[in-house]
């Protein structure tokens, strides 16, 4: 008896886990506000016109997770790239650049919240202008805000203490003590999958596997790669301003052929969409790419991260209990130019964030292990 009570509570463990996972396994950034709301005048305005539109949209349920909220200072995101400043000596020119990307972060934030704010054309909050007419209303007032705020190093110093870039657990699984317990049902097993990966792993695709090959787009003629990373200006935070035609070069250059066992409907790449009732589809007659850039430090150099996702359908459940399957399912491919062009790391990680894979060149060393101290 004392046995099947002890699977008993062992299964309901699971299903309370599974419940908690279920209920709550992503961190959504919460609006902040101005300490300058209430204020008269022109900051006080523009204070006030950015919570509004952050009241607005946090209503509607559309805040892009995508970058975190500056604490008191809503017209900047940060993500971990740039956060990895914040505590080093940054001269003006280096200081203006980092908030100016901040900013740009931001605005670029607010456009997908107010193209996903279902009644963005009849203004925000009392806001009389509508969605376009918000675009040069938000970077206007930011503008005016950064100025007053960082007019003097008081203020560029309260900007580093403010800046934070929160890990993703959650506070109420770290109170409970509940990490600890589901280290105990995940480590095992993701211990078993490395084993797995690295057992299998091959260069030569599955024999006698079904698959279909998605090949991208040929580039013609010759490919000056090298040039095109080396001569791309940089600001001074040593990050590149690539134009949108030196973006499409690399990223034409580097794209992966991609050739996907495939199972059934759920193995077939396409292109997330809306269905006509309303629901969130996978259009597979659609096998489309997204790219998007991003930045590394290393060596004390930025490099350039191309990244290619793609989606699926679904995955399907191995059983019950397999928190990983479902509706979605996707893989994100990453290669990390050096300072020439060259490739120097590639990537892999589901969309979930989970089983992610390392391939380094041989120019990098893999450490045998990490000093965490």
């Amino acid at each position: 008896m004392r046995t099947n009570g002890h699977v008993h509570l062992l299964a309901a463990l699971r299903l309370l886990l599974v419940g908690f996972i279920i209920s709550g396994c992503a961190i959504v950034p919460s609006p902040t506000r101005s300490a300058r709301v209430g204020d008269g005048g022109e900051l006080g305005s523009c204070a006030e016109l950015f919570s509004s539109i952050d009241r607005s949209i946090a209503r509607a349920g559309v805040i892009d997770a995508g970058a975190f909220r500056v604490e008191g200072y809503p017209y900047l995101r940060v993500n971990r790239f740039l956060a990895s400043f914040g505590k080093e000596p940054l001269d003006p020119d280096a200081f203006n650049a980092w908030i100016g990307r901040m900013q740009a972060l931001d605005r670029e934030a607010r456009r997908f919240e107010l193209a996903n704010f279902a009644d963005a054309s009849g203004g925000v909050d009392g806001q009389g202008a509508g969605r376009a007419g918000l675009d040069p209303l938000i970077a206007g007032c930011g503008d005016r805000l950064k100025a007053a705020d960082f007019s003097t190093p008081e203020g560029r110093v309260a900007l580093r203490e403010a800046l934070t870039v929160p890990d993703e657990y959650l506070v109420h699984w770290q109170i409970l003590g509940l990490y600890p317990v589901t280290r105990l049902f995940v480590s095992a097993g993701v211990s078993r999958w490395h084993a797995g990966a690295r057992g299998g792993f091959s260069n030569d695709p599955p024999v006698g596997g079904r698959g279909i090959r998605y090949v991208p787009e040929t580039m013609p003629g010759s490919i000056p790669l090298s040039a095109a990373v080396r001569e791309t200006p940089r600001d001074a935070l040593g990050v590149p301003d690539y134009t949108e035609s030196t973006l499409d070069l690399l990223f034409r250059a580097y794209a992966p052929v991609w050739e996907v066992a495939t199972e059934g409907g759920f193995d077939r790449i396409g292109a997330p969409a809306w269905s006509a009732d309303g629901r969130l589809s996978v259009d597979k007659t659609r096998p489309l790419v997204f790219t998007f850039l991003s930045f590394s430090r290393f060596e004390g150099e930025v490099l350039t991260q191309l990244n290619y996702t793609i989606w699926f359908p679904a995955r399907p459940k191995a059983h019950v209990l397999d928190i990983y399957g479902g509706f979605l399912d996707g893989l994100t491919f990453r290669v990390t130019l050096d300072m020439e062009g060259n490739p120097l790391l590639y990537e892999t990680v589901h969309n979930c964030g989970c089983y992610y894979a390392a391939y380094p060149t041989q120019r990098l060393k893999v450490r045998e292990r990490i000093d965490l101290a």
